[in-house]
């Protein structure tokens, strides 16, 4: 079975109309596709968003202890190459 398409191909401009646009036209253009946008955003459930929140919160807390981890063990290893010479 064979699919065939055909590349979508825009009109061609007739003209100077397409350059003759004002600015208007230009901006009404631009927030009627921003609306279009708008309208094919899906937005999560509350479940989704509160699953999504506690994930986010936990992963966050699991790096920070880890960098924390990583830069107590370099510390102690610091410390234990150069010993420390404040306050001697």
């Amino acid at each position: 079975m064979s699919i065939t398409t055909t590349p979508n191909t825009a009109p061609a401009a007739k003209g100077n109309e397409s350059v003759a646009q004002s600015s208007e036209e230009q901006g009404l253009g631009w927030v009627k596709g921003m609306g279009l946008e708008w309208s094919k955003i899906t937005w999560p459930t509350k479940m989704q968003l509160v699953t999504n929140v506690i994930v986010v919160l936990l992963m966050t807390t699991a790096m920070t202890l880890f960098v924390w981890l990583i830069d107590t063990f370099f510390r102690w290893g610091i410390h234990l190459i150069t010993p420390d010479k404040m306050g001697r």
